[in-house]
């Protein structure tokens, strides 16, 4: 996407929520697409998922060398592989 010149961002934050009563995991390659468009910007943002469980940055998301990401919940932050299911046994 090209951003016309006046558009200059120093920081901007986004955040994307899940919540519906059947909330959809946000596949890898919809999250891919998604960072390359928010990361064509011309400033910094940051852009952090929120599903019924957590938190998440988007970045680390699609960016994590291990599906192991930092998720933000009510009770602290937790290392983790799925942020949309925190009781599934694949997060401790």
């Amino acid at each position: 996407m090209n951003w016309p010149r006046e558009y200059r961002l120093s920081a901007l934050t986004v955040i994307l929520t899940s919540y519906s009563l059947r909330p959809r995991k946000l596949d890898i390659t919809k999250a891919q697409d998604l960072w390359r468009m928010i990361n064509s910007a011309p400033g910094k943002v940051d852009a952090l998922v929120e599903t019924p469980c957590c938190g998440f940055s988007l970045e680390e998301f699609v960016t994590a060398s291990s599906r192991k990401i930092l998720l933000r919940t009510s009770d602290g932050r937790i290392r983790g592989s799925n942020p949309w299911n925190l009781s599934n046994g694949e997060d401790s």
